[in-house]
């Protein structure tokens, strides 16, 4: 990757001319790399049960912009909600 100057700024006092400073930008790729995992962020299953439900009720739009996404939990919390999926399934 090879780096862009975006912007240079110089400045003036008293009549003198200061020492210009370049600032440098490097462009990001747009994809993160596969070798870069995403930190995420950890959230305690009531809160974020309390929030989403709440999301839920008032048919918040921004649900619809992550239906897609993927959340990772604990494998016993995965084995009970899949249980409990199936179960729903059946009773239906």
């Amino acid at each position: 990757m090879v780096p862009r100057v975006f912007g240079v700024a110089g400045n003036t006092r008293k009549g003198r001319f200061m020492r210009t400073r370049l600032k440098l930008f490097v462009e990001q790729d747009e994809q993160p790399t596969a070798n870069v995992a995403d930190p995420g962020a950890a959230i305690e299953l009531g809160k974020f049960a309390r929030v989403i439900g709440d999301a839920v009720a008032w048919d918040r739009t921004w649900l619809q912009d992550f239906a897609n996404e993927q959340i990772i939990v604990s494998q016993d919390l995965y084995e009970i909600i899949r249980m409990y999926e199936e179960t729903r399934q059946i009773r239906a």
